[in-house]
């Protein structure tokens, strides 16, 4: 019996260490693909297998355990782009080296000067903050003003009411100045666009803006340059900042076809509940007719001389 036992146990061993001796090992060393230079605290990993090794000082890795095969190794590095490649791996010592290159995208970001030309937000010096117009026709609001909202820091932005068309009031950094004007100036493809209000609020009448005009569907990104710094090219008008606004333009793609997007959309505004109005009083205050004034607590109607007041229902023609 005694026997038996140690023979399976030597089986058991023997199959073990056969099964290890089919296992292989992949090293190899990371550089930068531009300069040549080894990386260190590069992440290498073996998908299927979920394991992996960070290289050393010397931008080396070894990752032991690995079945023969055919798998997906992929390195990543902060700065880099995540680098993947399938290898072929075998009982031996597999030697797979890697060359990453630097990501673009994040450490080059281009953004737009107050001139308009572009430079690199790394090397920029100024703060600045920049916004795609998908993430502003994203956001369901009906102006740009209103869409920039939340999406960049600094940012103060206030509807001045909630009819159609109504203007939003938009802040950088807080306000400068408390009877003037506390607004940026706008910059639409290059060409200063008015951002004022009109309208009194009063009476009914929403006070309206011309950036209004700019449908968000046909931004490209905006850009806002915070502070006196950032805007000085732009003259005293851009002491509040500046809100630099790209727009869309045509692009050809492949075999020169014509792409149009459409998109439509339509609200409706319903009157919840009226107002009972008084039609004792006419236009004026303290009881005296006034011309001038907005309120209708003037003289009393019933006083004034003559028949009733006559509504003139015709088209005018």
């Amino acid at each position: 019996m005694l026997r038996k036992l140690l023979s399976t146990a030597i089986f058991t061993l023997f199959l073990a260490a056969t099964t290890m001796a089919q296992d292989g090992t992949v090293t190899g060393t990371v550089t930068d693909a531009e300069t040549g230079e080894t990386l260190p605290g590069v992440n290498v990993v073996i998908n299927e297998l979920q394991t992996g090794a960070s290289t050393d000082a010397q931008g080396t890795y070894s990752i032991s355990g690995v079945p023969s095969g055919t798998y997906t190794i992929q390195a990543s590095f902060i700065g880099y782009r995540t680098y993947s490649q399938e290898i072929e791996v075998g009982s031996g010592e597999t030697t797979h080296n890697i060359q990453m290159r630097t990501d673009v995208l994040g450490l080059d970001e281009v953004v737009v000067s107050a001139l308009g030309f572009e430079e690199n937000r790394d090397e920029q010096g100024t703060s600045s903050s920049r916004v795609s117009g998908d993430d502003i026709a994203a956001s369901g609001e009906l102006d740009v003003v209103s869409g920039l909202s939340g999406k960049a820091a600094g940012v103060n932005i206030t509807g001045t009411g909630g009819d159609p068309g109504a203007a939003s009031r938009i802040v950088i950094r807080g306000a400068n100045t408390i009877t003037g004007n506390n607004e940026p100036l706008f910059i639409v493809d290059g060409v200063p666009v008015s951002n004022s209000t009109y309208g009194s609020g009063v009476g009914g009448v929403q006070q309206q803006s011309r950036i209004n005009d700019l449908n968000p569907d046909d931004v490209e990104s905006v850009q806002v340059l915070k502070g006196p710094s950032a805007a000085a090219l732009w003259g005293s008008r851009a002491s509040n900042g500046v809100v630099l606004i790209e727009t869309k333009t045509g692009q050809v793609t492949d075999g020169n076809k014509v792409n149009i997007g459409v998109k439509s959309e339509w609200s409706v505004d319903v009157l919840n509940k009226t107002v009972d109005l008084q039609k004792k009083y006419g236009q004026g205050f303290g009881g005296a007719y006034s011309p001038t004034t907005a309120f209708s607590w003037g003289d009393k109607i019933a006083d004034r001389p003559g028949g009733d007041d006559v509504m003139d229902m015709s088209d005018g023609n």
